[in-house]
């Protein structure tokens, strides 16, 4: 049996708290036995947030899939990968961007078949995020994908793009909706779908970043936290046994991640097919 896809992403930024658990991660999880769970770790959008450290990013994609799994992950059932192991999304991106173009009245519009001197080509800030974001929300062709509120402007533009991709060239993409998990006080909202959260604390805390948290300090950012904030509370205690226990099988953040990415490369993979088989760009008679 085929089984729907529901697709959440965060960018890996230190280990989770209590939005990013009951905000989608706990709901996507608790879909397991009825859909394939994608958990995309969003590590491109890191590149300028962490200066080229490629050590902390390293440290924190590790700690967020030992997270992932002692929240429940079950890689029989679900996909956890890195944004940077699927060249497809790229690939996607530049046929979406080619493809069709902003508009004033639609924010998008198709370029096929008009004239020459309304084919200028984009520059990469009219490009910018919302092409990718796109290429991430459609390359698995999800039936659903968990955002928090404020991101639900992002999953409407991805949609307006694959309802006029649709119309354009053949029904490729699904009509994705937007889920919801719970929202808790004293969290920041910006957590889901490429979100991260500069103010989280961490499943296991580390003896390093105690000091900072003691003195007013946000563990994650080195900043000082605004007056009358709080760092979110703790995940509950069995995830943290949980976690514990997982801390000395290191080796399965390697196998999590190859078997993911693989999967998410052939599901991508797919995806990019049928699209390319829509605009033309098979050909077939040259390539067979």
């Amino acid at each position: 049996m085929n089984r729907p896809v529901v697709l959440a992403g965060i960018r890996p930024m230190g280990s989770m708290h209590r939005g990013h658990y009951f905000g989608f991660l706990k709901p996507l999880l608790d879909r397991q036995r009825e859909a394939r769970c994608f958990f995309m770790i969003t590590d491109y959008l890191t590149l300028n947030a962490v200066g080229g450290d490629s050590i902390r990013v390293q440290e924190d994609v590790g700690d967020l899939v030992m997270d992932v799994l002692a929240s429940g992950f079950d890689p029989e059932r679900s996909v956890c990968f890195l944004q940077s192991q699927v060249p497809q999304l790229g690939e996607l991106a530049i046929i979406l961007n080619h493809s069709l173009r902003p508009s004033a009245s639609t924010g998008i519009s198709k370029v096929r078949d008009e004239p020459d001197a309304t084919r200028q080509p984009l520059t990469p800030d009219s490009i910018g995020d919302t092409v990718l974001q796109t290429a991430d929300l459609l390359a698995f062709r999800p039936a659903s994908v968990f955002v928090v509120p404020d991101q639900r402007s992002y999953v409407e533009q991805a949609r307006e793009r694959a309802r006029r991709f649709n119309r354009e060239f053949g029904p490729v993409f699904p009509e994705t909706k937007c889920e919801y998990g719970e929202e808790h006080v004293g969290t920041d909202r910006n957590v889901g779908m490429s979100g991260y959260h500069t103010g989280r604390i961490d499943v296991v805390e580390s003896a390093k970043r105690v000091p900072a948290k003691a003195h007013g300090v946000s563990m994650d950012t080195g900043r000082a936290l605004s007056a009358g904030t709080t760092e979110p509370a703790p995940l509950p205690e069995p995830l943290k046994s949980a976690r514990a226990k997982l801390e000395g099988r290191r080796s399965l953040v390697r196998d999590i991640l190859h078997l993911g990415g693989s999967d998410a490369r052939i599901e991508g993979q797919r995806t990019l097919e049928l699209v390319k088989e829509a605009v033309g760009l098979r050909y077939r008679n040259l390539l067979g």
